[in-house]
C-alpha cells in the first residue's frame, strides 16, 4: 500500500507542510467572519454617504414615526407650560368684564382647552414627523451629524448624539422640535412661538456594551479595513504551502461557506439579543426591530454572496481534485460534449 502513496504528501516534510497550511487556512476560515462584520461596521463609521442610504429609510417607519411623535411632543410638553398658557389666557377673557356664570364656565374650560392644545400639538407634530418634508430634514441630519455621530466614541460633548457612560445612546432633538415649532407657526398657532430652544434628547439604545464600543472604536476602524486583507493573506499562504492545493482550495470554500452561514444564524441570534436588552421604557420593541433590521440590511446580501461564491469555490475546486467521484464526473462530461 506505501508504494502507491502519492509522492506530494508522503514525506515528513510534505506531511509538516501540510499540518502547517491546515492551520493557516483554519484561521483565516475564522477571521472571515469577522472581516465581513468589521468592514460592514467600518464602512457605517467612515462613509457618510453609505450611513445616509442606510438609516435615511427609518422616517418612513411607522414604528420610528411613532416613537418620535411621542418624544418631541413629550419635549414640547415639557419645556412649554401649556397649563399657564392656558390659564393666563382664561384669565384674560375672565377681566373683560364677563357675567358671573361665564367667568365660572372659562374656569372650568381651562383643563379641556389645555388638553385641546396639546393635541393641536401632538397633532402637528404627527403630521411633520410624517410628511415627506420631515423625511429630507431626517436625511439632512443624519448627513449634518455623521461627523459627529462618529466623535461620541471619541468623548466630544458637541455631538448630536451622545453616549452615556451608562450605555444609554441618545439623539439630540434640537432639529427636530425646531421644524415642528415651524410648522405650528405657519398654520397660525401663535403660541408656538414661545416654544424655546430645546436641548433634548431621546435615548435610542440602551446596552451596556456600548460603553465599550468607545474604547473600540479606533481598533474597529483600522481591523475593518486591515482585517479583510489579512484573511486574503492568510488563504494565499496557507494555498501556496499546501502540497495538495486543489484539494486545500476546496476545504478551504467549504469552511468559508460554513462559517458565513454560522454568521448568518448569529445575526438572527443577535437581532433577538438586541431587541431582549433595550429596555421597553427606552424604545419601543417595533422600534428597536426597525433600528436593528435597518442597520443590517446591507449585511444579508452580503454574507449570501460570499457564502454562494465560497461554496461555487469548493464546488469547482472539488470538482477538479483528483477524487475519484470527481473524475467520474470529468470522465462523464467530454463524452456528453461529443455525443452532442
Amino acid at each position: 500500500m506505501s508504494q502507491h502513496q502519492d509522492p506530494a504528501v508522503a514525506s515528513p516534510r510534505a506531511r509538516l507542510r501540510t499540518v502547517i497550511a491546515a492551520l493557516v487556512i483554519a484561521v483565516s476560515v475564522i477571521l472571515a467572519p469577522v472581516a465581513v462584520v468589521g468592514t460592514w461596521a467600518r464602512g457605517q463609521l467612515v462613509d457618510t454617504d453609505r450611513f445616509v442610504e442606510t438609516f435615511a429609510p427609518l422616517a418612513g417607519d411607522p414604528a420610528v414615526q411613532s416613537f418620535l411623535t411621542d418624544r418631541v411632543t413629550q419635549a414640547v410638553d415639557d419645556n412649554l407650560d401649556i397649563d399657564a398658557l392656558v390659564n393666563d389666557l382664561m384669565q384674560g377673557i375672565a377681566g373683560l368684564g364677563l357675567p358671573p356664570r361665564a367667568k365660572e364656565a372659562a374656569g372650568l374650560l381651562t383643563g379641556p382647552a389645555a388638553e385641546g392644545v396639546r393635541s393641536l400639538i401632538r397633532s402637528a407634530v404627527e403630521r411633520t414627523v410624517t410628511s415627506p418634508r420631515f423625511a429630507q430634514v431626517w436625511e439632512r441630519s443624519l448627513r449634518e451629524s455623521h461627523g459627529r455621530a462618529i466623535a461620541i466614541l471619541q468623548g466630544d460633548p458637541d455631538t448630536a448624539v451622545q453616549l452615556s457612560q451608562d450605555g444609554v445612546l441618545s439623539l439630540e432633538l434640537a432639529t427636530v422640535i425646531q421644524q415642528v415649532k415651524q410648522v405650528l407657526i405657519e398654520q397660525g398657532f401663535g403660541f408656538a412661538s414661545r416654544i424655546p430652544e430645546i436641548e433634548r434628547s431621546i435615548p435610542i439604545v440602551k446596552a451596556d456594551s456600548l460603553v465599550q464600543a468607545r474604547s473600540f472604536y479606533q481598533f474597529t476602524v483600522a481591523l475593518g479595513y486591515w482585517l479583510p486583507w489579512i484573511v486574503l493573506g492568510l488563504l494565499i499562504a496557507g494555498l501556496a504551502t499546501a502540497p495538495r492545493r486543489i484539494r486545500a482550495l476546496a476545504w478551504a470554500g467549504a469552511g468559508f461557506a460554513v462559517a458565513l452561514l454560522l454568521l448568518a444564524a448569529g445575526l438572527s441570534v443577535g437581532r433577538q439579543f438586541f431587541i431582549g436588552s433595550v429596555t421597553p421604557s427606552v424604545m419601543p420593541s417595533a422600534t428597536a426591530e426597525a433600528f436593528f433590521d435597518q442597520a443590517t440590511a446591507s449585511l444579508h446580501p452580503a454574507i449570501w454572496i460570499l457564502v454562494v461564491l465560497s461554496a461555487l469555490v469548493a464546488a469547482g475546486a472539488w470538482l477538479a481534485g483528483s477524487s475519484r467521484p470527481a473524475l467520474a464526473i470529468r470522465s462523464v462530461i467530454p463524452r456528453r460534449r461529443r455525443a452532442h
